[in-house]
């Protein structure tokens, strides 16, 4: 979901309940699921970067998974997104990259 998405979704949920207009999502249960930490997107900020003031007080469970099953067939290329993602790639790491690039 994108910035705009959320902002829409407050705003309807808010109009369907306006005597919880001053709470987020009009005070109703939503279960959002996702990796909120994700890489920042190409365009614009992560969505829990820019709507602080939404999230704020309002999650009250997070479920984190401590397994990467999504490199488990390539768990160098894992490592190196992870690197990415916590702002500590290696020049190695960046060449690996370059080197999946595929020119038309």
């Amino acid at each position: 979901m994108s910035l705009g998405d959320l902002e829409t979704l407050d705003k309807s949920f808010k109009l369907r309940r306006p005597e919880y207009s001053d709470e987020v999502f009009a005070k109703s249960n939503i279960i959002f699921i996702g990796d909120l930490h994700q890489m920042t997107p190409i365009k614009g900020d992560a969505i829990y970067k820019k709507y602080h003031a939404l999230w704020h007080g309002s999650i009250n469970t997070a479920i984190f998974l401590d397994n990467n099953h999504r490199f488990n067939c390539d768990l160098n290329w894992g490592d190196i997104l992870y690197r990415m993602y916590c702002g500590k790639s290696t020049r190695d790491d960046i060449n690996v990259i370059n080197s999946r690039i595929i020119n038309k």
